[in-house]
């Protein structure tokens, strides 16, 4: 039983991190391109990328919340 229902959750569940994964990159290119990540504003931020299916809602949050701190201190 618990394989089946497994089974059944995690091709959705790969699909949002995959999801979530591109939004996060596409997030961090633009930021890049507004050299928002680049020394000495901020340190390197170590994201998780869709080789690392661990992903989760705590981590963009954390990662949106440095982020976000880091454009606010900028300005």
């Amino acid at each position: 039983v618990g394989s089946t229902l497994l089974g059944s959750i995690q091709p959705m569940k790969l699909a949002n991190i995959s999801k979530i994964n591109k939004n996060t990159d596409k997030l961090i290119r633009n930021l890049k391109d507004l050299n928002i990540l680049s020394e000495p504003f901020c340190p390197p931020l170590i994201i998780p990328t869709s080789a690392e299916p661990k992903l989760n809602k705590m981590t963009i949050m954390i990662a949106i919340t440095i982020i976000s701190i880091t454009f606010y201190v900028r300005l």
